[in-house]
């Protein structure tokens, strides 16, 4: 298996040379394809910040993320996340800073999936390392808010747009003070509904629309279901992009809940032009209701990441279980952190512990802030791990007394 991974692109991202908080995403595996697979192995083997890996743990609430922003690359098994599918708004909300290209012994195309404000920046070893040219490190102050009711009104590609302009909160929690509040309505009308022309064949589908280069992409098939039993996937060809989403009926470690299959097309003039789709799976029919060709401008990302890097936290000093940085808000806002919601993470602000907003875009952490400058640290503290000493220790202590005594016993009967 070392041999193996020791080939994997992956291996220069120690290499990589940044004392910033960053994390990264690829493509392909050390097979040299691009079928979903375990990339997570590869990243704990060189201990990359992949955004793979950076979640305490494959929990609910990961997935569920996953599953209501329509991102079916990190929601179709239970272990082994795969991915934004080069999504704008995830990777940068993830702090997703680097995308490992081109390998010369690998895949040859690969910086062509990178997702829209990924630029080639160094090679390295003969593989392109590209880098993105919005960053907000570990996170940033956002001043408007959204409940998740009316966050959950929107489209897939809406909703990921949403959380570019605000932060998504619980619905019982009290609301954060002075900040506007976002409204399902208040997007409306941005990302638009592509016509398209299509024809069926057989298990193909085949689409074709126009784009102008300025407009990402996303293609959504809509309550794909089977009439008979088994699995199936869906590949989705234009030419220049070849992606495949899959549905792991029968699987138990995939779900059998997934409604919506939806994909990145990408955002050049190709995007939506002569677009093959595949449904196949062995002994199995398939059913949809509907395909839609979403198209979201990309001058829409565009403005909101310039604005976020502006309110981003700069970084100061980070280890696994511990980071430190200051932020500098005109106004009050919520300071968002791409750090899972978990309760071990302790939030301190100018010395004093924080309480926490948690659930912050369903399953990250946020800390409501006053204008000015602040020190924000983070700790962790592995839960339950107090108890557990003093349980280990008490058992010792039992274990030594039940020694004494029965070697007492033996004494007295000899």
């Amino acid at each position: 298996a070392a041999k193996k991974i020791e080939k994997s692109a992956q291996r220069i991202g120690p290499m990589i040379e940044d004392n910033d908080f960053y994390r990264i995403d690829q493509l392909g595996d050390i097979l040299g394809k691009w079928t979903p697979h375990c990339k997570v192995n590869e990243a704990m083997y060189y201990g990359n910040r992949s955004n793979y890996v950076f979640y305490s743990s494959v929990d609910s609430d990961w997935l569920n993320y996953n599953r209501l922003l329509g991102n079916n690359m990190g929601y179709y098994k239970r272990v082994a996340p795969n991915s934004n599918d080069n999504r704008f708004g995830l990777d940068f909300l993830q702090g997703t800073k680097y995308f490992i290209g081109n390998d010369k012994n690998g895949i040859d195309c690969a910086s062509d999936y990178a997702g829209h404000s990924f630029e080639r920046y160094r090679e390295i070893e003969g593989i392109e390392l590209l880098k993105n040219r919005y960053d907000i490190g570990l996170g940033c102050v956002f001043s408007k808010y959204m409940r998740e009711k009316e966050w959950m009104k929107l489209s897939y590609p809406e909703r990921e747009l949403a959380m570019l302009e605000a932060v998504v909160i619980k619905d019982g929690q009290d609301a954060p003070q002075g900040l506007a509040e976002l409204k399902a309505k208040d997007l409306k009308g941005i990302v638009k509904k592509l016509d398209y022309n299509s024809d069926s064949f057989e298990d193909t589908i085949c689409l074709s629309a126009p784009n102008d280069g300025k407009h990402q992409i996303i293609l959504s098939l809509v309550n794909v279901r089977t009439s008979k039993g088994g699995g199936f996937s869906a590949r989705v060809d234009n030419g220049t992009l070849n992606k495949t989403v899959v549905n792991t009926f029968g699987d138990n470690r995939g779900f059998s809940d997934i409604k919506d299959l939806t994909v990145n097309l990408g955002y050049d003039e190709n995007a939506a032009r002569g677009v093959e789709i595949y449904l196949k799976g062995p002994g199995a029919s398939f059913k949809y209701d509907d395909i839609v060709l979403y198209s979201v401008p990309l001058s829409e990302y565009d403005r909101r990441a310039e604005a976020l890097q502006k309110q981003r936290i700069e970084t100061d000093r980070f280890e696994n279980d511990y980071y430190r940085g200051t932020v500098e808000l005109e106004k009050d806002g919520v300071l968002y952190l791409s750090v899972p919601d978990d309760e071990g993470w302790e939030v301190i602000v100018d010395g004093k512990k924080a309480k926490k907003r948690t659930g912050v875009d369903v399953m990250f952490t946020g800390v409501d802030l006053k204008a000015g400058k602040h020190v924000i640290e983070l700790e962790y503290h592995t839960r339950g791990l107090a108890l557990g000493i003093l349980i280990s220790i008490a058992g010792v202590a039992l274990t030594v007394l039940m020694l004494v005594l029965l070697r007492r016993k033996k004494s007295e009967e000899n």
